[in-house]
């Protein structure tokens, strides 16, 4: 029976188009969205979320599929399923970089970093990267994903992620401490909303996938968050549709180049 279930797992896995965990609505949208809030220049923002998601896409460090072949699963104890030891590592990697001079290398060390984070929070519970979350399907991959009566780790998430972009700039761009506290002011008014999002699905009930009306809820949730910027693309609240689209340019270009390493 175990090993019917196995063969049923590995057979969807390689369905799944793209299966790493909170999607691109997460690694790329609101990455973009909250890097630029930290005050990180567009274009820079757009490439710590264009390596965000491409850690998923590239296929050097992607998740997929999820069979427990020894390439995916060495991929996923690196990118996708870590442990504290190999976090504080890819922190590192992020935080060595050239004040104000930043690479697309050091750029991309940074996008790995932060996917890493994310996937802190949304695999909580599934702690074996031969595996990944395969037996829950897609669900993980979804932001309001949580485990019965838990509440969303999206917010506990976004709080260390703003903290991480806090430290990045920083070290990379200088920040004064009087300016970080400004944005942290700022920030909290958003983090408001969030917690107060997960509050609400939370009280909802038990949950799991969700219902018909989570992605109603978390699409309003993040066009408040968005503004005047906000677009819906295939059912999902994005921020800045053309941005999306420059990495879409962006991911076919690489894979016409075999996905050779970032110089």
């Amino acid at each position: 029976m175990l090993y019917c279930i196995g063969l049923f797992l590995m057979a969807f896995a390689t369905m799944v188009p793209s299966a790493a965990a909170y999607d691109v609505a997460v690694h790329f949208s609101f990455t973009l969205w909250l890097a630029e809030m930290v005050g990180f220049r567009e274009d820079d923002a757009f490439d710590l979320a264009k390596f965000d998601w491409g850690t998923d896409d590239d296929p050097n460090t992607t998740p997929l599929p999820y069979t427990p072949t020894a390439g995916a699963t060495k991929r996923r104890e690196l990118y996708h399923f870590v442990n504290d030891a190999r976090l504080n590592a890819l922190r590192q990697t992020a935080e060595a970089c050239t004040p104000d001079k930043l690479s697309q290398v050091q750029l991309q060390a940074m996008g790995h970093y932060l996917h890493a984070l994310e996937d802190r929070f949304a695999h909580e519970g599934f702690n074996n990267p031969r595996w990944g979350h395969a037996s829950a399907l897609t669900s993980p991959d979804k932001p309001w994903w949580r485990r019965g009566q838990a509440r969303p780790a999206f917010p506990r998430m976004t709080s260390q992620k703003f903290e991480a972009l806090i430290a990045l700039r920083t070290r990379c761009f200088g920040l004064s401490e009087t300016a970080a506290q400004e944005i942290k002011g700022s920030f909290m008014r958003y983090q408001a909303d969030i917690e107060a999002w997960a509050t609400s699905e939370t009280n909802l009930g038990p949950g799991g996938a969700g219902d018909d009306s989570t992605l109603n809820r978390w699409n309003s949730l993040v066009q408040s968050l968005y503004g005047k910027h906000y677009a819906v693309v295939n059912g999902y609240g994005m921020y800045k549709q053309a941005k999306l689209r420059d990495y879409e340019r962006w991911r076919n270009e690489r894979a016409r180049e075999g996905w050779r390493p970032i110089q």
